[in-house]
């Protein structure tokens, strides 16, 4: 393990207020009150072949059912944010692209995706998409992208200015920035405790909240800085899974008319994506989705 000896955000040199989570030692830094990790994996070791399948313990195996439906039902929706921001045809650049999830929704955009796992990357070409292998430095043509996305991305590194800094400079003068990040301060992270499922020791470094990650964008050079806080529930969940997004698991038997043996009914996904919306503005759904413009 690599030793994190200051905040992946601000910088201050680790100080006294660790604590440990299931194990995991974690620093809340006393400047930016962020929470990180104290030490990581080499990414050497976890950016290689077999990590989205899971073959080496990191990350998820998003291919197997009904995840992997749910996957592409919130991929369609992240898509549909990127429309409503910035409308095809244009210029869209996916960092940490993976298998291309993303860009099988990118009609009408040049759509390009950047991936640091040589066999994900082919993967996706093989399916028929335009993907580059390399890690964010390798990013092609910087400076010309109308909309650049970079999903689950910012937890992984271990110096989230410099990252922020080159994603910046992909863009084009008014181009636009969205970035995803698991949310400590949410409502899931707290019921959860030591079983939420976005600790990922080892990969995972930084825990953001949402008054951080908008900090960060500002002081990199974003303007029109905008963070809301989704949980993404929705179907083919059950009833079970969707109140654990939301951390309303507590709650299930309040909520009990709203399903059908764990089945959600169509009234029930009504009333769990209001709950999810109000999440979202209140800053305590399970993610962090952050958007900003590059200044001219």
């Amino acid at each position: 393990m690599i030793a994190v000896e200051a905040c992946p955000l601000c910088s201050t040199p680790v100080g006294g207020l660790g604590f440990e989570v299931a194990g995991l030692r974690l620093n809340r830094c006393a400047a930016c009150r962020v929470v990180h990790a104290l030490e990581h994996a080499d990414p050497t070791a976890i950016y290689v072949d077999g990590y989205h399948s899971g073959a080496h313990g990191f990350h998820l195996d998003a291919d197997r059912e009904p995840f992997a439906t749910y996957v592409r039902q919130v991929d369609a929706r992240r898509v549909a944010q990127v429309r409503r921001l910035v409308p095809a045809p244009a210029r869209w650049l996916d960092v940490g692209c993976g298998r291309g999830r993303l860009l099988a929704h990118a009609e009408g955009y040049e759509a390009v995706g950047l991936e640091p796992v040589d066999e994900t990357a082919e993967q996706a070409r093989e399916a028929g998409l335009d993907v580059r292998t390399g890690v964010l430095e390798d990013a092609p043509e910087p400076g010309t992208w109308d909309v650049v996305t970079a999903f689950h991305v910012l937890e992984h590194v271990t110096a989230v200015d410099d990252a922020l800094g080159a994603l910046r400079r992909l863009l084009r003068p008014g181009g636009t920035l969205v970035v995803e990040v698991p949310n400590w301060r949410s409502l899931c992270r707290r019921e959860a405790g030591d079983r939420w499922s976005l600790l990922s020791p080892g990969e995972h470094i930084t825990f953001f909240h949402r008054s951080a990650l908008r900090l960060a964008l500002e002081s990199t050079g974003f303007t029109r800085v905008r963070v809301t806080a989704p949980s993404w529930v929705n179907e083919p969940q059950t009833m079970s899974q969707a109140l654990v997004d939301l951390g309303l698991r507590s709650s299930a038997r309040l909520l009990g008319p709203l399903h059908e043996e764990g089945h959600v009914t169509a009234m029930g996904w009504r009333v769990l994506k209001a709950i999810d919306r109000l999440e979202a503005r209140a800053g305590i759904g399970m993610t962090l989705l952050a958007t900003g413009t590059r200044a001219a």
